[in-house]
């Protein structure tokens, strides 16, 4: 049995990326540069309907797409990975559900927005990952109150070694940044 270790890690927050085994990292903003989720070089493949993603979904993406390149994993190649996802993140889907709720309101009482809706579960940016890159191992948002990134770590560990999947992205995202970490088996 071969040890698990971490193969890319990725970054993003409200003004740089970066990547941290490649030791690559950049801006973005007004005239200084692409925002992450618009750059063809690390989203070959453009995101469908990247355009309703809610913050959380965008920077959970991103931070994905950092870690695997960082990792030398090439994306929008189209292939299918045994590769899950853990996540986590301080407000869970605080900001959506008030988001939706604040629409619901102004709409009357009657309805709201359908595509608010879908980010009122604190699973659903995970979930876009895991369509967008083929990711076909389990899923898993993780919710405990004062848990962060070094528990996702130990719980991605502990599924790669139980053989739920051979490899797992373990993901801290809210809508001020995210980490993303690339564990797998060194062969």
């Amino acid at each position: 049995m071969s040890a698990v270790s971490i193969l890319g890690k990725g970054w993003i927050n409200g003004t740089g990326w970066g990547r941290v085994v490649q030791g690559q990292q950049g801006t973005y903003g007004e005239g200084v540069g692409i925002q992450p989720w618009k750059d063809p070089e690390l989203f070959p493949v453009p995101v469908k309907n990247m355009g309703r993603f809610d913050t959380v979904a965008r920077m959970t993406l991103c931070a994905c797409a950092l870690a695997m390149r960082d990792a030398g994993w090439e994306l929008g190649d189209g292939v299918k990975r045994d590769v899950g996802l853990i996540g986590t993140n301080e407000d869970g889907c605080l900001a959506a559900n008030k988001a939706y709720f604040q629409d619901y309101l102004s709409g009357g009482r009657v309805l709201a927005r359908a595509n608010l809706f879908v980010y009122t579960l604190p699973s659903s940016p995970l979930a876009e990952a895991a369509i967008h890159f083929g990711f076909q191992g389990p899923m898993l948002y993780s919710g405990q109150p004062g848990g962060g990134l070094d528990d996702l770590l130990r719980t991605a560990v502990m599924m790669i070694d139980r053989g739920d999947a051979s490899g797992m992205l373990a993901v801290k995202a809210d809508a001020r940044e995210a980490v993303a970490v690339v564990l797998g088996r060194i062969k």
